[in-house]
């Protein structure tokens, strides 16, 4: 996104809601932060790491890796920190296609296992049961939840479901309402109209004034991978400043990634310190790969228009984040 924001040693860091430090920080996570200064000066008190799902991988196939039932797709774009095998515990970062499907932008095998966790919005609720794209969640207080809100949960696998032990709002979802600006990267939810979609839960509107930069609006489609930014009304839609495709990550398709077995992708960055970025592999055979799909043609980028909120784009697997900034 070509924009930087700074953190200082009082920086608090959250993972999960959990508290945790700079140290925590790596390649490739999606972050939440609310920045605020001018551009080039942008400064936060806050960052919260958020990782999709953390579990032990259960089983392989074709349509990816399982963890707590979710399926996690790795593409060439996914940096692997170790070598992920069936039964070791890892936390998965990355952003979910419309269908609940994880599209992963860092995998991480912890030293040590520690409590799953499954984050997205609430697919059904029964009583003191939530789903999460089929993962059955018992032990819930259903008050103040709703389908469509967007949740962590944190708690104990048996193989089958999870029992809850802490529900907490997704920090987006906290601060998407109270910011002015935002900017937000991930894949579209559904179109709405010609000039309007979902995006992570939040209603797009594109005005005629919105620059648009690698793509064409009139290709927008459920499961683009988008960057957009602009400035938040109060009825909560986002009005776009500006829309940035992702030739890279173009229309995504599970069945174009052979589950699991990513290979490094050109450009990646140096291994950070104390990482190992290496192939997956799983305790199963190699899958046969499947033909690329053709990324459409590339239109000339206009000028970028400032933003006073950025998060980076995964093709160049930098640190991927939704930031904004407060009234």
């Amino acid at each position: 996104n070509g924009l930087e924001v700074q953190y200082h040693a009082a920086t608090r860091v959250e993972v999960n809601s959990e508290p945790a430090s700079l140290k925590d920080l790596s390649v490739g996570q999606v972050v939440v932060m609310a920045a605020k200064g001018a551009p080039g000066k942008l400064s936060t008190d806050l960052i919260s790491v958020v990782n999709v799902v953390a579990g032990r991988i259960t089983s392989q196939d074709a349509s990816g890796i399982q963890i707590l039932g979710q399926t996690v797709i790795s593409t060439p774009q996914t940096l692997l920190a170790g070598k992920p095998a069936i039964g070791d515990f890892v936390r998965v970062s990355g952003f979910r296609l419309s269908s609940g499907e994880i599209v992963a932008s860092r995998i991480d095998v912890p030293s040590a296992s520690a409590e799953s966790s499954v984050s997205g919005p609430i697919t059904a609720m029964e009583g003191d049961m939530i789903e999460i794209y089929g993962l059955k969640i018992t032990g819930v207080d259903p008050r103040n939840l709703s389908v469509g809100k967007n949740v962590i949960v944190s708690g104990n696998w048996n193989g089958q479901s999870m029992t809850a032990s802490k529900i907490v709002p997704d920090p987006f979802s906290y601060l998407a309402t109270r910011m002015q600006r935002l900017n937000l990267q991930g894949f579209i939810d559904r179109r709405l109209a010609p000039n309007k979609f979902s995006l992570s839960g939040i209603e797009v509107e594109i005005p005629a004034s919105a620059s648009v930069a690698k793509g064409n609006l009139g290709d927008v489609e459920k499961n683009e991978f988008i960057q957009v930014s602009g400035k938040l009304m109060p009825d909560h839609r986002l009005e776009a400043e500006r829309i940035e495709f992702a030739p890279e990550i173009r229309n995504l398709d599970i069945r174009d990634f052979p589950a699991g077995r990513p290979e490094k992708g050109e450009g990646r960055p140096e291994n950070p310190e104390n990482d190992r970025m290496e192939q997956m592999q799983l305790d199963r055979p190699n899958l046969p790969e499947r033909p690329e799909v053709p990324d459409r043609p590339e239109i000339p980028q206009v000028p970028e228009i400032p933003e006073h909120i950025d998060r980076p784009q995964i093709p160049q697997i930098e640190v991927p984040f939704r930031a904004e900034s407060p009234h």
